[in-house]
């Protein structure tokens, strides 16, 4: 499940979605509907950003990563811009091949 959705009782997925009203920081929530797919798309955009960034701080091109974990550098492109669902096998994959076990 990610960060910021739950369960209600109904057995519905809702994400409590946090907002800033005029030039007052203000700090409000509000649960919204939302599907498995909508969750399964946020999982793979935050697992883009985490290998983009753990990527970065390496130092490695796109195109060394791909090579480690036997993927494309389109691939990975894809995988980073956060287009992969589900992300689980591929985040699995590349953080293997930057030295993580999972």
């Amino acid at each position: 499940m990610s960060a910021g959705a739950i369960t209600r009782s109904d057995g519905g997925m809702s994400r409590l979605d946090g907002g800033v009203k005029g030039n007052r920081a203000m700090t409000w929530f509000r649960a919204v509907d939302v599907t498995e797919a909508e969750l399964a798309r946020w999982d793979a955009a935050d697992s883009g950003r985490l290998v983009q960034t753990m990527r970065e701080d390496r130092d490695w091109s796109r195109n060394r990563l791909a090579e480690l974990a036997g993927t494309s550098h389109a691939e990975l492109a894809s995988f980073e811009m956060g287009r992969t669902v589900p992300a689980q096998p591929m985040l699995v994959r590349y953080l293997q091949a930057m030295g993580y076990h999972a």
